[in-house]
């Protein structure tokens, strides 16, 4: 289910309305803070999603919208995988 979630919400992070960017951003960042390893096989296509999306909108972005959930995401997997390695 979690990985369901994830898809819709990375669809509605390249969204051209702003408004749906911004929630989907935030209900994206909640997701992943919740999900913790659950995303990890996903973490490539999640990656590209994201970094489409900056590019896509970077003219747009309003106080790191977009840029906040990424680098939480990628923290927070950079940890979760150092710590399952060690």
């Amino acid at each position: 289910m979690c990985v369901c979630v994830c898809l819709k919400l990375l669809k509605r992070i390249l969204d051209p309305n702003k408004r749906v960017q911004e929630a989907a951003c935030s209900a994206f960042a909640t997701l992943e803070e919740e999900a913790c390893t659950e995303l990890v096989p996903y973490l490539s296509f999640i990656l590209e999603t994201l970094v489409y999306a900056f590019g896509k909108y970077q003219a747009r972005m309003i106080c790191g919208r977009l840029v906040t959930p990424v680098v939480h995401f990628c923290e927070t997997f950079t940890r979760t995988v150092l710590w399952s390695c060690g």
